[in-house]
């Protein structure tokens, strides 16, 4: 398998991904083990590959493989994110009620 910016583009991946995968392996690259390091190091999203780019049985394979390694992860940071949460929820208040009356008040003249 190659995987090619045309492919990518024609399966609809958001422009940064694609930028992102033309800047890292240029027009083409094969999932080598060292390639899908390098793709994950800078921030391409495996996820989105695996269940776009490959056949069902191969993408059924991926995604029993990585269950175990999300389930520990999700575990692991469980106890920060409802600390995250809390310490932010003042703030995300302030900003969804900016954005509200913002919204509000542009669409007020169309």
């Amino acid at each position: 398998m190659i995987i090619t910016v045309a492919m990518l583009r024609e399966k609809d991946a958001c422009r940064d991904q694609v930028r992102i995968f033309e800047g890292l392996f240029g027009a083409s690259a094969k999932p080598t083990l060292a390639n899908c390091r390098k793709a994950v190091k800078v921030g391409l999203s495996l996820d989105w590959a695996a269940s776009r780019l490959l056949p069902a049985p191969a993408w059924e394979a991926y995604d029993e493989a990585i269950t175990p390694a999300w389930e520990a992860y999700d575990e692991a940071i469980t106890p920060a994110q409802k600390v995250y949460e809390k310490a932010i929820a003042p703030a995300r208040k302030a900003y969804d009620e900016a954005c509200a009356r913002a919204f509000y008040n542009a669409a007020k003249g169309v």
